[in-house]
């Protein structure tokens, strides 16, 4: 440590980068505004990037974690999470070291918090010391998170004997160092060295256009620009050419490849009905033209290629874009970047940043940082050159919103005293309410912040400091890559998401925007990515409950099976044998509020049988009334596939919604038989209240059905507790 008498290490799991700027919150407010009564060394650290095998040996820890899906921990957190929960670990493993933890959640959730409750209880276990109690952050709470991270900094300050004097006031901080230099080169021959002939074609034309005065064509030079890429590696984005190599690439992706596959749209029609409120679409993509590179790039690594690239349960991880009239927007906020000989860059306040300037962007070390700490930030930009136009519509997060150290971080440009003063409030922990107001409930996004702030006139390099990058956004694959069309085809199941704030603004998901306007032959940049579940085998039946748009990855597993179970006639001549009971080998429970309006996939699950089963077999243990035309079952197929489908709002007037666990309950003699059968259980959708009430039914169905007579409640409950250790209960769920 030198001239340390002790180090503090802030260590963070995020999803969404949430967690992260919590994390640089309190770094920031602890390196820079506090005084502590030992010189301390603060670093901040990604869990997944840090040594756990130096957890012990630690002094101080604050750790800042998310939840995700059904009260999981973040992917980011699993290999620290793994190395806690070894039961070698000594009851005093980290009695050395003191810790505080804070929790991100949504308290309408069952699993509220659950990552943080699951990881303070366990550091207990093993002996740490507590620095203060758990904090819990809520987006439910009047000021959201916001509205619990405050007291528990200060009690964090407390606890450390920090005098924070004026700690919690925001003052303009202009002794901090760039982190970025942003330039405009030449032309992209500064920056290619590519001697193939389509590529310096490519290199030339850009140029022509770049140093034509005359004439402002960023749609030209953006076109050029991508021919680079496409004439560089053979479907794949990569490099400083096309500036998409500097894409955020999600973590735990397939085929460990660095950069983004690029697909085609093949198809993309709406599945809900025009009326309907809600749209939902069935997009298909195709990514042959990534195929070559793959295999070459898989035999250049030493690996064997894997194929098909995707499978059941896995996940697609889509690149969103932002929108042309939201960039150009942005472009008249941003001052133009001039040569100054003396200084290296200038900026022109007046003059608006022009769409086609080509940018080599640098990132620099903070010297004044731990040397701990993490050189790149995951949520900002790193090293590479493109046009601002790309830049913008590509990599940076404009219509996200804002964190309030973006306030902080603008606010020394602002010319107007009021305005200045406005943004500091709007970022001071005194502020928090007026935050919460201003932004959170009504959504607003960068764009937006800067127009209402009209003296403020950020330079480039320095929004890059404040703006995060654009994200992938996950989607589950409704469709395998075991399949008889083309294994390098997907489909996507995706609900655009709108809503309206209280002051009457509309907003739309960026990500599904996006995609519900694609075209027919529009290049989509994707990753691939191992999602939850997993087909277990033709032998081995199958539960699977996704209602709305979680129908999407029990569809592949359908899918998935029924081609293994083609393959198996096909090899050998037989067909599977039958179970020798009438238990199907795969239900579904498919829920969604009208048959006429938002039945999706609708000719697929009908076309299981000619007709539903409105007449039930006698010997079934299928409880279908004669009124029910919700039950289809193709009974010609050895696998017995089965879909049983609730319409909620489909009832008579003053009769109660029918949801999928009331399916559940209704068939409770069919799930119970199958789980006694070994079946294995998936659930997926919403994660607000539907796994909660999934799991209610199922232990239900246990404690009524079970073969041996009824049970107690709690007995069912430790047999569903069984089936989640033994995997075979799995839950993948999201939120809106």
């Amino acid at each position: 440590m030198s001239e340390f008498g002790q180090e503090l290490t802030i260590l963070y799991a995020s999803e969404t980068g949430v967690a992260e700027d919590v994390a640089y919150s309190i770094y920031d407010i602890l390196r820079r505004r506090l005084t502590l009564p030992v010189k301390t060394d603060v670093a901040v650290i990604s869990v997944d990037s840090y040594d756990v095998m130096k957890l012990p040996a630690e002094q101080i820890v604050v750790f800042v974690v998310s939840t995700t899906g059904d009260g999981e921990v973040p992917h980011t957190m699993r290999n620290l999470w793994t190395f806690l929960l070894r039961r070698n670990l000594l009851s005093n493993s980290l009695s050395a070291v003191r810790t505080a933890v804070f929790g991100l959640g949504d308290s309408s959730y069952e699993k509220y918090n659950a990552c943080a409750r699951k990881l303070a209880a366990r550091l207990r276990q093993l002996g740490s010391v507590e620095l203060l109690p758990l904090g819990l952050g809520d987006d439910q709470a009047p000021l959201g998170y916001l509205g619990a991270l405050g007291p528990w900094t200060h009690s964090l300050l407390e606890a450390l004997g920090a005098n924070s004097g004026n700690g919690h006031n925001i003052e303009l901080d202009d002794t901090c160092e760039d982190q970025y230099t942003v330039t405009i080169v030449q032309s992209p021959v500064d920056n290619c060295c590519d001697e193939r002939p389509a590529v310096r074609a490519a290199v030339d034309e850009y140029t022509t256009l770049f140093n034509d005065s005359t004439a402002h064509r960023p749609h030209l030079i953006d076109t050029c620009v991508k021919s680079l890429a496409s004439s560089n590696n053979s479907g794949f984005v990569t490099g400083a050419k096309c500036g998409t190599g500097a894409f955020k690439s999600p973590d735990n992706t397939r085929c460990a490849l660095p950069h983004a596959i690029v697909a085609r749209v093949v198809r993309n029609a709406r599945m809900t009905a025009t009326e309907w409120p809600q749209e939902v679409r069935d997009i298909c993509l195709d990514f042959s033209c990534s195929l070559d590179w793959l295999r070459t790039q898989a035999v250049k690594d030493g690996r064997t290629p894997r194929w098909p690239l995707f499978r059941a349960g896995d996940v697609a991880c889509i690149h969103p874009k932002n929108p042309r009239s939201v960039v150009d927007r942005m472009l008249r906020l941003i001052p133009c970047l001039g040569s100054d000989e003396a200084s290296g860059t200038a900026y022109l306040p007046e003059i608006s940043l022009p769409a086609d300037s080509f940018l080599s962007i640098k990132r620099k070390r903070d010297h004044k940082a731990s040397s701990r700490t993490e050189f790149q930030r995951r949520n900002r930009i790193g090293d590479f050159s493109c046009t601002a136009l790309q830049l913008l519509t590509w990599h940076l997060d404009l219509c996200g919103m804002p964190r309030r150290s973006f306030f902080a971080g603008i606010a020394k440009f602002a010319t107007k005293e009021e305005e200045r003063e406005k943004l500091l409030e709007l970022a001071s922990a005194e502020g928090t309410s007026l935050y919460y107001e201003y932004c959170q409930r009504e959504r607003r996004t960068y764009v937006e912040v800067l127009e209402e702030f009209p003296s403020v006139r950020v330079p480039l390099h320095h929004l890059l400091e404040v703006i995060p990058v654009l994200q992938a956004r996950h989607y589950s694959i409704a469709s395998s890559g075991y399949n008889e069309r083309n294994s390098a085809m997907l489909d996507l199941c995706v609900a655009v998401t709108t809503a309206t704030t209280p002051y009457g603004r509309k907003r739309r998901g960026l990500c599904s925007s996006y995609l519900a306007a694609a075209k027919p032959g529009e290049e989509i940049f994707l990753w691939l990515r191992s999602g939850t579940f997993a087909n277990p085998g033709l032998d081995t039946p199958v539960l699977l409950i996704g209602p709305g748009t979680g129908v999407a990855p029990m569809r592949a597993i359908l899918q998935e099976r029924r081609f293994f179970m083609d393959r198996y006639r096909q090899s050998t001549g037989l067909a599977l044998k039958a179970p020798d009971n009438d238990n199907p080998s795969t239900l579904l429970f498919f829920g969604c509020r009208r048959r006429k309006f938002d039945f999706l996939y609708q000719l697929e699950w009908e076309g299981l049988s000619a007709t539903s089963l409105s007449i039930p077999d006698p010997d079934s243990l299928i409880a279908v009334s004669d009124t029910d035309q919700e039950y289809f079952c193709d009974k010609s197929s050895p696998l017995k596939e089965s879909v049983c489908v609730a319409f909620s709002q489909d009832v008579p007037e003053g009769s109660a919604k029918t949801y999928v666990t009331h399916k559940l309950r209704k068939h409770g003699v069919t799930v119970v038989r199958m789980l006694e059968a070994g079946a294995h259980v998936y659930i997926a959708g919403s994660a607000r209240s539907m796994p909660s009430g999934v799991r209610h039914a199922i232990v239900d169905c246990i404690a009524m059905y079970s073969q041996g007579g009824p049970l107690p409640v709690e007995e069912a409950e430790r047999r569903v507790r069984d089936l989640e250790k033994t995997g075979r209960y799995l839950v993948e769920a999201w939120t809106a």
